[in-house]
């Protein structure tokens, strides 16, 4: 989908603060950065994305065997060795995501500026907690996490992430670089600094022999592998009302709603439980197992599957099926936590999304399966629940009352060429 951190941001003021403001739209000035222009009924041009290895809009390919790298990757001993120039005014930063006071300057910079909805009501709040999980993966790359300030403030002014992991696309398992958290402070945006940020990140990656990445987005740009579209599910349905995030259909009260949602009070399934370190083997060899029949996915490790799916409190909860006769994990299914700010609302602050993460019903009808991982996330004082319309999870979305949401989810393949897969094709998902 195309995914940062910040440091407080203070209005100018004092004689200083108005001098750093001088400085700063100096730089901006310096860009040349014009403002954006009103819209054209023209299609977009995608000047940058022309110059990216990238598969354009036009591009067709037939089968599976047609895939590779838009370029081949070159000799480490090629890539530029120093970082993309800025101008005056702006400079890289070393970003420690270990460090509480930089991991908290992300998180503030975060929920300033970063995925509100088109309306301004919601704004993605992702925690402290959330983002360590998110950024410290095994084989992390510190100098992934790229930062750019502002040199005379030091305030963080833009930043882009990216996180290796190992994706199979088709039959092809490469080191990948997934992306995420791409941010820019609201007075650059719309100011061409995404740009910069992909290529510095692009020569990073190249620098650990990394040649391709795979990121997700709600704009369409060159090109879509697959298109997805995220359905929703109250579980508060009456916070979700008064919130605006759902609505009572004509003729229905707010009373009768409620209770069309209403679930189970406890799970239904037999060995339903939370899922341990001791079932970290089995949950793998299922996970790449049931994942081996998409074209989009990752390739599970033990010690992915450990970081990625353990509980964590507030992040991350997962569950297994576990046959009592034989005590083997049958089934798994997760969610993730995505808490979003309510913006200017005179009652609530937060609504609380679960985000379905990885599911495989072998035993039993996957229905059943979220059915019970939502009962969990009610129980965990979820507000919603929320999936992409991907792998096998079209089976339950009418079942268990989702709706779709607006827009859809576009995943991109960066320097690697492939068909177009279908949605049920896809089993990678990005946070």
């Amino acid at each position: 989908m195309p995914a940062a951190k910040r440091s407080e941001i203070i209005a100018p003021s004092s004689a200083s603060n108005q001098s750093d403001a001088a400085d700063f739209h100096a730089v901006l000035k310096q860009l040349n950065l014009a403002p954006v222009s009103a819209p054209s009924s023209q299609p977009p041009a995608f000047k940058f994305w022309r110059t990216q290895p990238v598969m354009t809009l036009h591009d067709t390919l037939s089968s599976s065997q047609d895939h590779g790298y838009c370029d081949q990757s070159i000799p480490k001993s090629k890539v530029r060795a120093t970082p993309l120039k800025l101008p005056e005014g702006f400079a890289w930063s070393d970003f420690d995501i270990t460090n509480p006071s930089e991991a908290n300057e992300l998180y503030k910079f975060l929920a300033a500026h970063y995925c509100e909805d088109s309306d301004g009501r919601f704004r993605s709040d992702y925690s402290l907690e959330f983002l360590m999980w998110a950024l410290t993966s095994p084989g992390y790359v510190a100098d992934w996490h790229v930062a750019i300030r502002h040199t005379s403030s030091g305030k963080l002014m833009a930043f882009f992430a990216g996180t290796p992991k190992a994706i199979r696309i088709h039959d092809d398992i490469a080191p990948s670089c997934e992306t995420n958290f791409l941010c820019i402070h609201k007075k650059l945006r719309n100011k061409r600094l995404a740009p910069v940020l992909i290529k510095e990140l692009t020569r990073r990656s190249n620098l650990q022999g990394v040649w391709r990445a795979v990121y997700t987005g709600s704009s369409r740009l060159p090109t879509p592998v697959a298109t997805t579209q995220i359905h929703h599910r109250s579980l508060n349905t009456k916070k979700c009302v008064e919130v605006g995030f759902a609505y009572c259909p004509p003729n229905m009260s707010l009373t009768s709603l409620i209770k069309t949602n209403k679930l189970p009070d406890a799970t239904s399934i037999a060995g339903f439980q939370p899922m341990q370190l001791h079932h970290v083997s089995q949950v793998t060899t299922l996970l790449n197992t049931d994942h081996a029949k998409f074209d989009l996915a990752l390739h599970w490790t033990e010690a992915s599957v450990a970081h990625w799916l353990l509980p964590r409190s507030n992040v991350v909860d997962a569950f297994v099926v576990v046959d009592v006769g034989t005590n083997r994990v049958t089934d798994f299914c997760s969610y993730y936590h995505v808490p979003m700010s309510v913006l200017n609302h005179p009652q609530h602050t937060t609504i609380y999304t679960a985000q379905s993460f990885y599911n495989v019903a072998t035993s039993v009808p996957l229905p059943d399966l979220v059915r019970d991982l939502m009962v969990k996330a009610k129980a965990n004082n979820m507000d919603i629940f929320s999936a992409a319309d991907i792998m096998n999870m079209d089976e339950v979305l009418a079942p268990l009352g989702f709706e779709a949401g607006g827009g859809h989810l576009h995943y991109y393949l960066f320097n690697w060429r492939c068909p177009q897969m279908t949605r049920r094709n896809v089993g990678l998902v990005l946070h």
